[in-house]
């Protein structure tokens, strides 16, 4: 069924919007920070070799941030990197 993925990715994405990390209470979107959720630790790579170049142009801040989210219902073990945009 093509539309459903596109429902289970809206629905996903809505509660991204709202997730906090895990343990902190903290929500993962910050004001003037990017955050790039992953599910997959092969993922990582390639995002952070974007993130390399943007920091590269000084578009975002050196220092980025690896965090695990709480669970969301339906959807376990996201991770995210965030960083600053300068």
């Amino acid at each position: 069924m093509d539309g459903g993925y596109n429902i289970r990715y809206q629905i996903i994405k809505k509660r991204i919007d709202k997730v906090h990390i895990k343990d902190t209470g903290e929500r993962l979107t910050q004001p003037g920070k990017i955050a790039v959720v992953y599910y997959n630790d092969s993922d990582v790579r390639m995002y952070l070799r974007y993130i390399k170049i943007l920091q590269q142009e000084r578009l975002l801040d050196e220092q980025f941030e690896n965090v695990e989210l709480e669970e969301l219902q339906g959807v376990y073990d996201l991770k995210a990197i965030r960083v600053t945009i300068l």
